[in-house]
């Protein structure tokens, strides 16, 4: 069972999920999730149906893991039970947010796991502040560069329909991100972690047309998804090369929610990670 706590940050307050405490000299390991989703998701989907219905086995990375050491979750403003932020914001109001939640909840060392947009916001605190983190786990991340690399493979109009939901994200999605201030791209990604360990868990699955058609007046192609899928390859390719001591899985199985897909390869390559530590 998790420990629930409410703790104020620079964009409100949130909800943490504790499952267990490390032992001496080991790392928390923190779950960051993907955008819209609860960090509940970690540890059970009874309550959510939806949430159970894209898992292929019942398997959770937080119980999994809770015998090796500590593990806690929190729900960022927007997600679960932690209330929307007042105003749009950008990846660097999340970091902020990581940073009271980890010097709230850890005293000790921590490992930083992300999924997707969650395995940005891991990414960019490590960049910012590699001395306090343990190590880095990416699940199928978002990119620094993704928006500006995936717009290349779009045609105009596909282009304007992505706009079109960015807004619609910015302006009513309970996280109420805005794109343009998280995926700015500025910065080099390659080396940028020099040699923190590095694990990367990616997609093996391609992306189909009908995965990216967001207007079906100006549907994705074939061959557009095919782009898709190798410019989403490259990004991963990156972010593994962010660091010299990295580990790149490519789960052939999976597609965007590795641990959902194939979370028996996940929990073996997280435990094996965690262990050298």
């Amino acid at each position: 069972m998790t420990r629930t706590h409410v703790i104020s940050t620079p964009t409100g307050e949130v909800q943490t999920h504790a499952l267990a405490t490390p032992a001496a000299g080991r790392p928390t390991l923190v779950l960051l999730s993907g955008m819209g989703v609860p960090a509940s998701s970690w540890f059970t989907a009874q309550d959510d149906p939806q949430l159970a219905g894209m898992m292929r086995e019942p398997v959770f990375l937080g119980p999994g893991m809770n015998d090796l050491t500590g593990v806690l979750a929190y729900d960022r403003a927007g997600q679960g039970s932690s209330a929307p932020p007042a105003d749009p914001r950008g990846l660097g109001d999340a970091v902020a947010e990581l940073k009271v939640v980890l010097g709230t909840c850890t005293s000790g060392p921590f490992v930083l796991l992300g999924h997707s947009l969650g395995g940005l916001v891991a990414f960019e605190f490590a960049r910012r502040d590699p001395a306090r983190v343990a190590g880095l786990v990416l699940l199928d991340s978002s990119h620094p560069a993704q928006a500006r690399r995936l717009d290349a493979v779009r045609t105009p109009g596909q282009r304007a329909a992505q706009r079109e939901l960015e807004q619609e994200i910015r302006e009513g999605h309970p996280e109420r991100w805005d794109f343009a201030q998280v995926f700015t791209g500025g910065r080099e990604v390659v080396g940028a972690l020099v040699e923190l360990p590095l694990l990367v868990v990616s997609r093996g699955q391609p992306f189909l047309p009908e995965h990216l058609t967001v207007d079906e007046r100006d549907p994705f192609t074939p061959a557009q998804a095919d782009a898709f899928t190798r410019e989403w390859a490259a990004l991963q390719a990156e972010l593994a090369a962010a660091s010299t001591r990295s580990r790149h899985v490519v789960a052939a199985g999976s597609g965007h929610y590795p641990h959902f897909d194939e979370p028996g390869l996940v929990l073996r390559e997280l435990r094996a990670f965690l262990a050298v530590l």
